[in-house]
C-alpha cells in the first residue's frame, strides 16, 4: 500500500482531534508546557498568586495557563529569574493585593506542587521561600 502525505495527516488530524476531546471532557484539562518564559521576578511572584487562585494545592491552574502561555506551574520556565525571595511566604499569600495573594488560610497552607521541572541555576535569592509552607516537602525541587 502506498501512504501518501494527506493520509498521514488526515490519520494524525484524527488522532489529535480524538485525544483533545478525551482530555477536554475530563475534570481537569492539563495544560504542562510552558510557551513563554517568566520574564521577570515581579512577574513570577503575580503569576504564583493567581494561579494559586485557580489550584492552590498543586499550581495547576489550566485557565489561567491558557491565557497567558506561561503553561501550568510546575511547567514553568523560570531559567531567567534570580529572585524567588518570599516567593511561598505564608504570610506573603496571606497578605492582601497587591503585595501579597490575598489567599485563604486554608489554600495558602495547602501548596505543594512538584517543583522539579524549574531551572533554579540563576537564582540568587531564595530567601524564606517556603517559610511557614506546612504542606509543602520540596519534591524534586533543586537549588
Amino acid at each position: 500500500m502506498i501512504t501518501t502525505r494527506k493520509t498521514k495527516t488526515h490519520w494524525w488530524y484524527r488522532v489529535t482531534v480524538f485525544f483533545v476531546s478525551i482530555c477536554a471532557s475530563t475534570t481537569r484539562f492539563f495544560v504542562t508546557a510552558a510557551v513563554n518564559n517568566l520574564p521577570s521576578n515581579e512577574v513570577f511572584l503575580t503569576s504564583i498568586c493567581d494561579c494559586l487562585k485557580e489550584d492552590p494545592k498543586h499550581g495547576i491552574c489550566t485557565s489561567w495557563a491558557r491565557r497567558n502561555g506561561y503553561g501550568t506551574m510546575p511547567y514553568w520556565m523560570t531559567r531567567d529569574l534570580t529572585n524567588m525571595a518570599h516567593a511561598f511566604d505564608l504570610d506573603r499569600l496571606l497578605r492582601p493585593e497587591p503585595s501579597g495573594c490575598n489567599l485563604t488560610s486554608s489554600d495558602a497552607s495547602a501548596f505543594n506542587a512538584d517543583l522539579k521541572y524549574w531551572d533554579t541555576s540563576h537564582v540568587t535569592n531564595f530567601e524564606f521561600m517556603f517559610r511557614k509552607a506546612k504542606s509543602f516537602d520540596g519534591k524534586g525541587l533543586k537549588f
